[in-house]
């Protein structure tokens, strides 16, 4: 990203701080853990943010799973975002064992293309 503004000469930063998908609970806790200054584009609250510690992988894949078991439908509503790819396996193979159907984030729709930087 350094040399975007060289290679690209007029390049205009534009901050994107809107959240239009979560509530404002879960938009305060993503500011406190990364420091940023985002908004929610609603005024509902949503739930309670929790926070839940794991030993392993597999204990955390297995615990997002029975939580979105106990959550229940539709499917749809429910999302799980990881810092790595790599660790949606493990949630994927734990939602699968308790029947919970996944749309696995290997044909997700994320442009796979490098960015010119």
């Amino acid at each position: 990203m350094a040399r975007v503004r060289a290679d690209f000469p007029g390049t205009v930063t534009v901050e994107l701080n809107t959240n239009h998908r979560s509530t404002t609970r879960i938009v305060a806790a993503a500011n406190e853990l990364i420091d940023a200054r985002l908004k929610a584009n609603t005024d509902e609250p949503g739930p309670a943010v929790t926070v839940t510690n794991y030993q392993t992988e597999t204990d955390e894949a297995h615990g997002i799973a029975r939580m979105i078991r106990m959550l229940g439908q539709p499917w749809s509503q429910r999302a799980v975002l990881a810092g790595l790819n790599a660790a949606l396996d493990t949630v994927e193979a734990a939602c699968l064992v308790r029947g919970i159907p996944t749309q696995g984030h290997k044909t997700c729709s994320v442009d796979p293309r490098p960015v010119p930087c």
